[in-house]
């Protein structure tokens, strides 16, 4: 099961580094034109892979490639599709191609040829042909970028190419993200969304005394959610916040994971919690209430 993924607000250093990625990524692709369509897309990107990032990167690589639709799928959720088929494959509903199964599964770039091996789930839907490459961050697949036909023909080298790249890319930058700054920056934007909507959050935070902060942060990203971000704290502390989630459940799913990075790093797990609105509406006074005793 693969989770739809945040990507982290953070500071200029920050978002230079990011494009820095995106410079690597497309400059792998051998496509300038990419690059371009792919940097263009950042600003939008600061807010989190959210359906309007998307809808961005969807229209560019329409743009560049020639293709009749692309779809970005984050978690089991298609999040945005523009082109031919629109009609079925919906952002907010799940993806309906076995060809995106098929790359989430297998954490490999899938090239279909034929209708059967597309495999929507409508008999009526007209793609032929497409490629889905998956996103990959932190060792966890997250999404996909999916690129189809409605020609009974081989994809181009380029479209190959360009699916591959920009998962490449989106990968890289989540995980570019999530490595940058403390937990501050990514708890207060959460905060405001959270604010906005009138939805819960919580922050967890996970401490041992004899192990630094690094490999609790690489432990807690390979069992935390892919929607959670995990965000260190100081040198001896990572924080795990989670979006919509109420402070019951947040303290089930710390208590897991407690455990698991327990028996993950042969040592003991001590941890805080604490949540908006239980507690404070401040991401400084949110992580305060949350430091284990």
């Amino acid at each position: 099961m693969v989770s739809q993924p945040h990507l982290l607000a953070g500071s200029r250093g920050t978002r230079v580094g990011a494009l820095a990625v995106a410079h690597r990524t497309a400059a792998r692709s051998t496509d300038a034109g990419l690059l371009v369509a792919i940097a263009g897309t950042l600003p939008l990107l600061r807010n989190g892979l959210d359906r309007a990032a998307a809808e961005a990167l969807v229209s560019a690589l329409l743009r560049e490639l020639a293709i009749d639709a692309a779809a970005i799928v984050a978690g089991e959720s298609v999040i945005a599709y523009q082109g031919a088929g629109s009609d079925h494959h919906e952002p907010g509903r799940p993806y309906r191609m076995l060809l995106t199964g098929r790359a989430l599964a297998s954490k490999r770039t899938i090239v279909a040829r034929g209708s059967r091996a597309v495999g929507c789930a409508v008999p009526s839907c007209t793609m032929t042909s497409g490629v889905a490459a998956p996103i990959e961050s932190g060792g966890k697949v997250i999404g996909a970028v999916v690129l189809l036909r409605a020609e009974r023909r081989p994809l181009a080298g380029s479209v190959r190419r360009g699916a591959a790249a920009v998962a490449r890319f989106l990968g890289e930058y989540v995980q570019h993200r999530a490595m940058s700054g403390d937990a501050t920056e990514p708890l207060r934007r959460e905060l405001a969304r959270a604010q906005r909507y009138d939805t819960p959050v919580s922050v967890s935070v996970f401490r041992a005394a004899d192990v630094p902060t690094r490999p609790i942060d690489s432990a807690l990203r390979g069992r935390a959610r892919a929607a959670d971000i995990v965000a260190a704290l100081d040198e001896r502390c990572a924080v795990l916040i989670q979006s919509d989630t109420a402070l019951p459940h947040a303290r089930v799913a710390t208590a897991r994971l407690s455990l698991w990075l327990g028996e993950d790093l042969g040592t003991a797990i001590t941890t805080g919690i604490a949540a908006y609105p239980d507690h404070t509406s401040d991401a400084a006074g949110l992580l305060s209430e949350a430091m284990p005793a």
